[in-house]
């Protein structure tokens, strides 16, 4: 899956080192209208040349193959530095970005929402009749018939996944809305630019981009509250969980994240015994409080609310293991 997001990271040198993700080589096909990695290409050209017209220098972006993402970097950032690519951004990639993060969004909760439908269809047919998969149905199944939810939603992620096409930039939307082949009757994509697609993340924290991977392990209880998620660790370090925009999906009725990663799929809930793949930083590891490390993202699609712990925080990159 390719998410036409930005990443920005502080390198140990001193200078910027950006990252502008783009699709898989093996989505690298010419669908004329739509969404193409020569548009990605050129976003990422544009946004290079405007970091460097305001004058941080900033190289030219290169396509890594392995990271699946163009790289460029940028020389002595500083605050000025975040705000000018910041602009740059915005203004250069995020509508690319719009479109096809809003397309995939859109796709993810409507594949969320038929899940939790064929959940509900199993639990019926093993005589349990639940209106809703909420907090309070949820404990009353893990009372009643413990095991049961868990293997209804096993069958139905395993039904999901076997039964959901490929996502390729075909899929999205014309970039410049300009002539745009018609698409199925049954697409989820709108044929025209689409200034009305909103998507709420909730109380997640979100970046824009793809999952990082698992570079390190983190596990401990998922707490899910009205402003934040997350994770209670053995010690009782809470620890904020940071999504990638891409694969990740929030339904504020069942209160439920799904989470996608590489082969991985989980539906996760408040008190989910989880571990987490990804990297992240401890209150004072890095020399900044959590306001400063905030101001230092560049790329957030939902930034956590201000009550949410912030010192200890954790990049979520892949799913470990969930009870």
């Amino acid at each position: 899956m390719f998410a036409a997001g930005v990443v920005v990271a502080w390198a140990n040198d001193g200078n910027e080192v950006v990252t502008v993700t783009g699709p898989d080589p093996a989505e690298r096909e010419t669908v004329p209208g739509a969404v193409q990695f020569s548009d990605v290409e050129d976003a990422a050209r544009r946004t290079q040349e405007c970091i460097d017209a305001a004058g941080y220098n900033a190289t030219e972006p290169e396509y890594d193959t392995d990271l699946r993402s163009f790289t460029f970097g940028v020389e002595s950032p500083d605050n000025a530095a975040a705000g000018a690519i910041r602009q740059c951004i915005n203004e250069h990639y995020q509508p690319v970005s719009d479109l096809w993060l809003g397309a995939t969004n859109q796709r993810e909760q409507e594949r969320e929402q038929a899940v939790e439908e064929a959940v509900l269809r199993c639990l019926a047919a093993a005589g349990f009749d639940v209106e809703g998969l909420t907090a309070e149905a949820v404990d009353r199944l893990e009372a009643e018939a413990p095991g049961v939810r868990e293997d209804c939603l096993a069958e139905a992620l395993s039904d999901s996944t076997s039964n959901s096409p490929p996502t390729t930039p075909a899929e999205a939307i014309s970039p410049s809305g300009g002539d745009v082949p018609p698409l199925p009757e049954d697409s989820a994509v709108a044929t025209t630019i689409p200034s009305s697609v909103e998507t709420s993340w909730g109380p997640l924290a979100v970046v824009e981009g793809p999952p990082t991977g698992r570079r390190a392990l983190i596990t401990g209880t998922l707490n899910i509250t009205n402003e934040c998620v997350t994770l209670t660790g053995p010690d009782g370090t809470e620890t904020l969980l940071v999504w990638p925009s891409d694969g990740t999906g929030w339904s504020p009725d069942a209160r439920t994240i799904s989470y996608v990663a590489g082969e991985g799929r989980a539906l996760l809930r408040h008190g989910d015994e989880v571990s987490f793949g990804g990297g992240g930083s401890s209150a004072g590891e890095d020399g900044r409080d959590g306001p400063a490390w905030v101001d230092s993202i560049a790329n957030w699609e939902s930034r956590p609310d201000p009550t949410c712990p912030m010192d200890s925080h954790w990049f979520v990159g892949a799913l470990g293991e969930q009870r």
